[in-house]
């Protein structure tokens, strides 16, 4: 399959319903996932999208979202999924390909001390949701010798993207094994707020400009076409 065809199929409009059987780009079936989740019927996307970007007024199509939680956890997974793509390797540093991406694509403010950068709230939202499927994660870094607690909120306002909330006035301790033993480990504890119809229209536009930029750039079309050979599609077969 040459390029262009797996650009197509890939970068298909969501909206445009096909199925059951057939190839199918793996982008493609997880945005219309994520529409369903969302409750946004295939013909009304764009009306959708473009009301969320314009105002903060929640589009009456999707006031009564079907699957929250489930919407932001594929949305967590889109940008894994584009991440590899845009690395063009699927080899460890599963975190460095995530934040670099959302750096690249998404509108983020790092200008306001929050207790760590957005790209870094982000990936741990994503680990909170994607491995324990809850609001609570936790890093450590040796560099810095920093132990670090992230408590989320999960909001449906369309406001903005990261909210910072504060910070635990007390470390939590966290009774850990180090080297068979227990130890009592202090974690200072941030608290941040994340909307979730604010990711899913930042994580619509990082497609956008990522698709643009992929038309544009020899080297990343090398390294998306490399990736699509095991990450682009699937083939949905009858069982007959």
């Amino acid at each position: 399959m040459i390029f262009s065809e797996k650009f197509n199929r890939f970068f298909e409009d969501p909206s445009q319903y096909r199925g059951p059987c057939g190839d199918y780009g793996v982008l493609y079936l997880l945005r219309r996932d994520i529409d369903r989740c969302l409750n946004i019927e295939c013909g009304r996307r764009e009306t959708v999208l473009r009301e969320l970007r314009k105002n903060r007024n929640i589009p009456s199509e999707i006031d009564k979202p079907i699957a929250l939680f489930p919407a932001a956890t594929t949305i967590l997974t889109g940008i894994d999924l584009l991440a590899k793509h845009y690395e063009g390797t699927d080899v460890g540093h599963v975190g460095r390909r995530f934040k670099i991406f959302i750096e690249r694509y998404f509108d983020l403010d790092n200008n306001n001390p929050r207790g760590a950068c957005d790209q870094e709230i982000i990936y741990q939202f994503r680990n909170a949701l994607l491995h324990s499927y809850g609001l609570y994660s936790k890093k450590y870094s040796k560099t810095r010798n920093k132990r670090t607690i992230y408590i989320f909120k999960a909001m449906a306002e369309n406001g903005p993207l990261i909210e910072y909330t504060g910070k635990l006035s007390h470390p939590i301790g966290l009774t850990e094994v180090r080297k068979k033993n227990p130890e009592l480990i202090l974690y200072d504890g941030y608290l941040y707020s994340i909307d979730l119809y604010k990711l899913y229209v930042r994580f619509e536009d990082a497609i956008d400009h990522y698709r643009e930029d992929l038309l544009a750039n020899t080297t990343l079309q090398y390294k998306f076409d490399y990736m699509y050979n095991f990450y682009g599609s699937i083939e949905i077969k009858n069982s007959q």
